[in-house]
């Protein structure tokens, strides 16, 4: 039987990294949301298309707005 070993070492949180990763994934969705209004108007603006336009799933898309309307809003 091997021993069993309990490591206490303080480990660097990636929640840092985590939430600047995400933050930075907004601003190119929302980059991308402006271009698309622009063209297509507020109202031509989807969570798919945007979806499309960079890649993402439209669930990628969703979990950072929650709703179009909410992504109409932060385009704004």
């Amino acid at each position: 039987m091997s021993p069993v070993t309990t490591d206490t070492t303080p480990r660097r949180s990636t929640g840092n990294r985590t939430l600047y990763k995400g933050q930075q994934t907004r601003a190119t969705i929302l980059d991308a949301a402006l271009g698309l209004a622009s063209h297509m108007g507020l109202e031509g603006l989807s969570i798919g298309a945007l979806a499309e336009v960079t890649g993402m799933s439209k669930s990628g898309v969703f979990a950072h707005f929650g709703s179009r309307e909410e992504l109409q809003i932060s385009v704004i």
